[in-house]
Parts: structure tokens; C-alpha cells; sequence
């Protein structure tokens, strides 16, 4: 529950184990003051929007790294509602935080393994056209970058060569 200038004055048990700051040490401050996180401006510009507008936002996903546990990724869902009084007077606000981090991190390793079959059907197609070396190794190129890398380099063993240059026919006794 915040405040129309965005401070929080009541915050609940499940929030203050999303973020790790106790619930006591939310009130008073502001989103910028007790969330750290590189976006906040965001969530702050969508809760001025519902205070002005008093239209909701509803399911903003927001993806970021909270000070409880900084070294992994985590994804919630909010919504923001305006709050007034029976004569229209603003109160306030209130967000409503759901953890989806496990559907954030599914979902990214959904994405991940449609592009690798992306890049395995574009390479069965495009890979091993012709019987040329030469040609092959460009196509394997072609494919690794950039899906898999900036820079390729194709080895070719000098007995995959060798068998190709004993059949050329302009090559001298």
C-alpha cells in the first residue's frame, strides 16, 4: 500500500520475502528508496499513471534481480490499483506482486530449444548441398554465424583434400 507520492505505508509478509527487506523497513520510503533496481522508474511512471488516470495496469511483467537474492534473475507479475475514498479523494496505491520466475525461466529455456531446432532444420537444409569441401565448409560457416557464434573457422583435414585433388583432371603427371 503506497501513499499519492509513492511511499510505502503497509507492506505485507509475502512481499518482504520477495524482495528481502523486512516490512518494517518499507514504510516511509519510497519504490526508488527500498527497491534498488535498475527499472524502477518504470514501475513508478505506471503507478503516476493509475494515481492520475485511476484505470488499473494490470499483469506488468517485470523482470529483475532483487536484493535478497542479487545473483539471479527473477520475473513477477504487478498490477496497480488506484485507491480512493467514497468521495473520489486519492488515497493511494496498491501493487500486487506475483512471483513467476519458474514460468519467466521455462519459458526462456522454451525459447532457447526452439531456436537451437530452428538452427539444426535452417542447417539440414542448407549444410551439404554439394559434395564440394569447400562449399560445404561455407555453409557451416554460414549457419554458425551468428546463431552460434561472431567468428568461424572450418579445419579441413588434408586427407579430405587429398582424395579430391588425385581425381582433378588438370593436374599434371
Amino acid at each position: 500500500l503506497l501513499d499519492p507520492d509513492l511511499r510505502y505505508l503497509l507492506v505485507n509478509p509475502a512481499l518482504a520475502r520477495i524482495d528481502g527487506i523486512p516490512a518494517e523497513d518499507h514504510v516511509g520510503r519510497t519504490l526508488r528508496e527500498a527497491l534498488p533496481l535498475p527499472d524502477v522508474h518504470t514501475i513508478e511512471s505506471a503507478l503516476r499513471q493509475v494515481l492520475t488516470t485511476g484505470t488499473p495496469l494490470l499483469d506488468q511483467y517485470h523482470v529483475g534481480r532483487p536484493p535478497a537474492d542479487p545473483e539471479n534473475e527473477h520475473a513477477w507479475s504487478l498490477s496497480f490499483y488506484r485507491l480512493e475514498d467514497p468521495g473520489g479523494r486519492v488515497l493511494g496505491a496498491t501493487i500486487s506482486v506475483v512471483d513467476v520466475t519458474e514460468r519467466h525461466r521455462a519459458a526462456a529455456e522454451a525459447d532457447r530449444a526452439r531456436r537451437r531446432l530452428a538452427l539444426i532444420a535452417d542447417a539440414s537444409v542448407r549444410v551439404g548441398t554439394t559434395l564440394e569441401v569447400e562449399d560445404t565448409a561455407r555453409e557451416l560457416a554460414e549457419i554458425a554465424v551468428p546463431q552460434l557464434a561472431d567468428v568461424v573457422a572450418v579445419d579441413v583435414l588434408d586427407s579430405a583434400l587429398a582424395c579430391r585433388r588425385s581425381r582433378r583432371p588438370d593436374d599434371g603427371p
